[in-house]
């Protein structure tokens, strides 16, 4: 049967080699299973060869190295025998219904662990807000904040532009204000450093409402 992720650190390096050798040479590739599965469904040895027809079902055998003990560890001779796939799965049939449990168990006490480890865990503070208090009050995000000096100053700035740009448009408009302002079409004024060029592409009388 394939390896669990989690248990194959369990086995030991020349497992493949240990696996081989009971499957081939003492086993011949046939289930050395007497019985021990539990299946009741054949007397004596079992007769299924690997990689031929399974009895009673017709699936292709895949002849598989159990551990009796279920201890992958223990790889004595005696602790291991040649079975297919179907009475390796009815010999683990119980232990796979333990370890099963145990992991859900397992899972159930971490997921407990955690959420009183969540409940215990102090209420942290918020992260502080590093923008400047304008920029939160223009933001809406702090009603209480009031524009310094410098902000109304950019505010202003903004403006000065914005009517300029406008002034730009309504000339332009008029059919003769490239020429007169010495402006050819694609050709701005730089806009100010902070002044975002999204406020640029809206109509600019839009944006002189909202100022």
């Amino acid at each position: 049967m394939p390896i669990r992720p989690e248990n194959r650190h369990r086995y030991p390096a020349d497992w493949p080699a240990i696996s081989l050798h009971i499957r081939t040479v003492r086993a011949a590739g046939r289930c050395e299973c007497l019985g021990e599965c539990g299946r009741d469904t054949h007397t004596g040895r079992c007769p299924n060869h690997n990689g031929q027809p399974a009895y009673g079902t017709g699936s292709t055998v895949v002849l598989t190295v159990a551990h009796l003990d279920h201890t992958p560890e223990n790889c004595d001779p005696a602790n291991l025998r040649a079975m297919c796939q179907g009475c390796h799965l009815h010999y683990d049939r119980d232990h796979h219904r333990q370890t099963a449990a145990a992991t859900r168990r397992a899972r159930r006490e971490a997921a407990g662990q955690l959420a009183l480890a969540i409940e215990a865990a102090p209420a942290t503070a918020p992260e502080p807000d590093h923008r400047r208090p304008a920029h939160r009050a223009r933001c809406g995000n702090d009603p209480r904040a009031r524009l310094t000096d410098e902000d109304r100053a950019v505010v202003e700035e903004v403006r000065a532009y914005l009517r300029r740009r406008a002034e730009e448009q309504r000339t332009a408009a008029s059919g003769d204000g490239w020429p007169r302002l010495g402006l050819v079409p694609g050709d701005h004024a730089r806009p100010p450093g902070r002044l975002s060029l999204a406020h640029v592409r809206r109509p600019v009388d839009d944006v002189l409402e909202t100022l």
